[in-house]
C-alpha cells in the first residue's frame, strides 16, 4: 500500500537544476518581500519571492553571515547551487562540485578506443553498440543540493482557497510553523557531515544553508499549498571547514520526517481555527489520507486532478507489471510505478494570477456543492472537542506493531514515522510539545525491542565521540532493532527448512507437466538445466520451506511459474478435491473463498506441521479442517495426533469419490458442452469414447480434451453445483461452520 506522503525529498543537480525554482517567480509590481502575505500576488503571474533559511547562514560571507529571510535572488542561487560558491560573496565553499563525462563524451572516449583494423561495416556496427549502450545508462551528475517539497493536506489547501483572509493567513502561517519545525529537527539530528579517510566519521555541522519557495497549485491549476525547501550541498563542520552533507542520514530519516509534519500540520491548523480531522480512504494500494472533517470528498476530488491523472496511468502500469511478472509489484515497486506516472503525465507548468486561480476555484466549488464558499468553509469551521490522548505506552506498542508488519529490523527512524503515524489523531499546543511526544512514544517503543548492533570493540579516544559519548564512527540514528516475535518467526522459518513432512511432487507426475509449463510460455525458451533442476528439486524435496536463490535475470520467475503449474495440477487446481472445495465456496460465499486456504488431503502430517508452527495469539483467526471424499465417510476415524483431536472433519457431498460427482454432469450432454466450450454432438463422441474407464482417469481425460486441465476442471466443478445446489449448499454450511469467528 502507498504512503501518503506530503514531504518528498529529491536531488538537486549542480549547475542549471536550480532554475526551475525561478522560472516562474512573481516579478515587476509584485510584493517582492520574502515572507510578505500571499494576497500581494493576487494579480501577478508568478510564485513569491524565496526566502534563506537556516543555522548555517551566519557562516556565510566569510562569518559575517546573511540573515534568515532575506528575499533569494537569481545571482545568489547560481552561485551556491550553480558553482557551489558563496551566495553573498562567491567565494568557493570549500571543494568544487565534481565534473562527469556526459553521454557525448562516454560516447567519444568509447569510439576512440576501437581499433584501427575495423573495416567499414565492423566500425559502424560497433558504433552502433556503443551509442546505444550509452545513451541507456544514467547520467551522473553533480548533487548541488536537496528539494524538499513539503505539502498541506488536499483539505487544507481547499480550506486557504475558498477561505477570507483570516482563513488563508491562518492556513499559511500553520503550514510555515510546521515547515520550520522539520528543518530546526534536521538541523539538530539528521543533519551530518563527514571526515576521516572515506568519510569514515559521521560528525555534526553548524546548521543548514536553505532557500524556500511557497507555491498554491498544482501543474493542472488545482489548489495545492506546497513549499520547496533546497537544502544546499555545503555544510561547516565544527572546524570551520565547508563539506557536503551526509546525504545518506538525510535519505534515512526522509519518511519520519514526513509524518512528524503531517502531525506538526494537524496540530498548527488547529490551533489557529476550529477544525477536526478524520481519516479518508483514498482507494486501492493507498493508505488513507488525514483531511479536514466537513470538506466532502467530491469536493477533494474535483481539485485533484494530478491524482486522477496518475492514478489512471498506474492501473496500466501495475496491469502491465502483472502481465510481465505474473504477480502484484511489492510496496516498493508501487512507489517506483506511481513515480513513473508521476513523470509520464506531467503537464508543462502555466502560471496564473493568484486571483484568477481563487475565483475559479471558488465557481468550481459553488456548482459542484451548489454552496457558496463561506457556506462550505463555515461547515469546516465548527468547534469539536479533542479526544483524551492515549497512554504513552499504548502508542508505542502499535507503534511497535506497526514497524513489525512492515520489516523485519528497524531504527529508530522507523519508529519515529510510526509513533508520528499512531498519534496522528492526538493534538498537542505546539511544536515543541508535539516533538517531546513523539520522543516520548519512540523511547517507550525501543525499550521493547531487541538491539542487533553489536558493542564497541575498543574504547574511542573522547575527542572522537560525540556530546551523547557515542563513537564518530558509528550511526546511532541507524542502529537496527527487532522484536521477540520476530526472532520466533525467524527460528520457525528455519526449522520449517528442515522439516520434511510436506507433500511433493514425484517424478512421474513432475516431468511431463513441467515440460509443458515451460513451452507453453509465450516466447518460451524452455527450463535450462540449472532451473529445471531448481524445480525438481523443490518439488520433490518434501520440506516445509525451500528457498530459491538466484541472481537478477537467472530466470527464477520462469522457473517457479513451471512449478506452480506442477505442483497445482497434483495438489491444487489440478486436483478435484481442491478444484471442488474451492468451487463451493466461491460459488456462495466469495469471501469465504478468499479467506480460506485450501491443501492437499494426504498432508494430515503437513496440516499439523502448520498448526504447530504458526504463531498463536490470544484471539486466534486460524481454524484447521480435515477434509474427506464422500466415499471416506464410513471409514474416517479421529485423528491420533492430539494437536489435531479437536479439528472439525468434513466430508464433500455424496458417497462418492469427488471424481465420481462430477462424471454425474454428463447424464445432460448439453450442460456440460457449454460449460466446456463444445458442441453436444462433439462431446457425445468424446464421452462415449471414455466409457469403460475409472472415475478419476475419466475427469483426468475429459479435461485434457478441453484443456487447459484446471480450467476445464474448475467448469465441470461449477457445473456440478449448479446441478446440485442443495448439497454443495450443506458442504458451505459445514465449512462455515468451522470457520474462526
Amino acid at each position: 500500500m502507498a504512503a501518503q506522503r506530503v514531504m518528498s525529498l529529491s536531488r538537486l543537480s549542480a549547475g542549471a537544476g536550480y532554475k526551475y525554482l525561478l522560472r516562474h517567480t512573481a516579478c515587476g509590481d509584485a510584493c517582492r518581500e520574502a515572507g510578505s502575505p500571499l494576497t500581494g500576488y493576487y494579480a501577478a503571474s508568478g510564485y513569491p519571492v524565496g526566502r534563506w533559511h537556516g543555522r548555517g547562514l551566519v557562516g556565510l560571507d566569510a562569518g559575517r553571515g546573511l540573515a534568515a529571510g532575506t528575499a533569494v535572488a537569481e545571482e545568489a542561487m547560481a552561485a551556491l547551487f550553480g558553482t557551489g560558491h558563496d551566495p553573498v560573496n562567491g567565494e568557493a565553499l570549500g571543494r568544487p562540485y565534481p565534473a562527469y563525462r556526459n553521454v557525448e563524451g562516454r560516447i567519444a572516449e568509447a569510439l576512440a578506443e576501437l581499433p584501427e583494423c575495423l573495416n567499414t561495416d565492423e566500425r559502424n556496427a560497433r558504433t552502433a553498440e556503443i551509442e546505444t549502450t550509452e545513451r541507456a545508462r544514467p547520467v551522473r551528475t553533480a548533487v548541488a543540493g536537496f528539494d524538499l517539497t513539503f505539502t498541506v493536506p488536499k483539505s487544507a489547501s481547499v480550506l486557504w482557497a475558498l477561505g477570507h483572509q483570516d482563513v488563508q493567513t491562518a492556513v499559511m502561517e500553520a503550514h510555515r510553523e510546521a515547515v520550520t519545525t522539520v528543518l530546526d529537527l534536521i538541523e539538530e539530528r539528521f543533519l551530518h557531515t563527514r571526515v576521516g579517510h572515506g568519510g569514515c566519521a559521521q560528525v555534526g555541522t553548524r546548521g543548514m544553508i536553505a532557500a524556500a519557495f511557497d507555491h498554491w497549485d498544482t501543474r493542472t491549476g488545482d489548489p495545492n499549498l506546497h513549499t520547496h525547501v533546497v537544502i544546499a550541498n555545503k555544510v561547516q563542520g565544527a572546524d570551520g571547514k565547508w563539506r557536503s552533507v551526509d546525504s545518506r542520514a538525510l535519505h534515512h530519516a526522509a519518511v519520519a520526517l514526513s509524518e512528524v509534519y503531517d502531525d506538526l500540520i494537524a496540530d498548527a491548523i488547529s490551533a489557529r481555527l476550529p477544525v477536526a480531522w478524520s481519516w479518508r480512504d483514498r482507494g486501492e494500494r493507498r493508505s488513507p489520507a488525514f483531511e479536514i472533517a466537513g470538506l466532502p470528498d467530491e469536493l477533494l476530488a474535483v481539485f485533484s486532478t494530478r491524482s486522477g491523472q496518475i492514478a489512471a496511468a498506474m492501473q496500466h502500469l501495475i496491469a502491465d507489471f502483472r502481465m510481465r511478472h505474473d504477480r502484484d509489484p511489492n510496496r516498493r515497486e508501487i512507489l517506483r510505478l506511481r513515480q513513473q506516472a508521476t513523470l509520464a503525465t506531467r503537464p508543462d507548468k502555466t502560471v496564473r494570477p493568484l486571483g484568477e486561480l481563487i475565483g475559479r476555484w471558488r465557481t468550481t466549488a459553488t456548482d459542484l456543492t451548489k454552496r457558496t464558499p463561506e457556506q462550505i468553509v463555515a461547515a469546516a469551521l465548527q468547534v469539536h472537542p479533542h479526544a483524551p490522548a492515549p497512554a504513552v505506552d499504548a502508542l508505542a506498542q502499535f507503534a511497535l506493531a506497526a514497524v513489525v508488519e512492515r520489516r523485519s529490523t528497524w531504527t529508530r527512524a522507523n519508529l519515529l514515522a510510526e509513533a508520528a503515524r499512531a498519534s496522528r489523531q492526538v493534538r498537542t499546543p505546539d511544536p515543541a510539545a508535539r516533538v517531546a511526544l513523539l520522543d516520548r512514544i519512540v523511547e517507550a517503543a525501543v525499550g521493547k525491542c531487541v538491539a542487533l548492533d553489536p558493542p564497541e570493540l575498543f574504547d574511542v579516544p573522547h575527542r572522537f565521540r560525540r556530546p551523547d559519548g557515542s563513537s564518530l564512527f558509528a550511526r546511532p540514528a541507524e542502529h537496527a532493532y527487532t522484536a521477540i516475535a520476530v526472532l520466533e518467526a525467524e527460528d520457525r522459518l528455519v526449522a520449517a527448512t528442515d522439516t520434511l513432512e510436506a507433500p511433493a511432487v514425484h517424478a512421474d507426475a513432475l516431468t511431463p507437466v513441467l515440460t509443458a509449463a515451460a513451452l507453453g510460455m509465450p516466447g518460451a525458451r524452455g527450463l535450462t538445466a540449472d532451473q529445471a533442476g531448481a524445480v525438481a528439486a523443490i518439488a520433490s524435496s518434501g520440506r516445509l520451506l525451500d528457498v530459491l536463490v538466484g541472481p537478477a535475470g537467472s530466470g527464477k520467475t520462469r522457473a517457479l511459474r513451471a512449478l506452480r503449474s506442477a505442483w497445482e495440477n497434483v495438489h491444487g487446481p489440478g486436483s478435484v478435491l481442491w478444484a471442488l472445495v474451492r468451487t463451493i465456496l466461491e460459488y456462495f460465499d466469495p469471501t469465504l473463498a478468499y479467506t480460506t486456504q485450501v491443501t492437499w488431503k494426504d498432508g494430515a502430517g503437513y496440516l499439523n506441521v502448520l498448526y504447530k508452527t504458526l504463531p498463536r495469539t490470544e484471539h486466534s483467526q486460524v481454524q484447521f479442517a480435515l477434509v474427506y471424499d464422500g466415499d471416506q465417510r464410513p471409514s474416517s476415524t479421529p485423528a491420533e495426533d492430539p494437536n489435531r483431536q479437536n479439528w472439525p472433519k468434513l466430508y464433500l457431498p455424496g458417497a462418492v469419490s469427488p471424481d465420481a460427482l462430477l462424471r454425474t454432469t454428463r447424464t445432460k450432454p448439453d450442460a456440460p458442452a457449454a460449460a466446456l466450450g463444445s458442441d453436444p454432438t462433439t462431446l457425445k463422441v468424446a464421452l462415449s469414447a471414455l466409457e469403460g474407464i475409472d472415475d478419476h482417469d475419466w475427469v483426468d481425460r475429459l479435461c485434457a480434451q478441453y484443456g487447459p486441465r484446471a480450467g476445464s476442471l474448475r467448469a465441470l466443478c461449477r457445473l456440478w453445483v449448479q446441478q446440485n445446489e442443495s448439497a454443495a449448499f450443506a458442504f458451505y454450511q459445514d465449512v462455515r461452520g468451522a470457520s474462526p469467528t
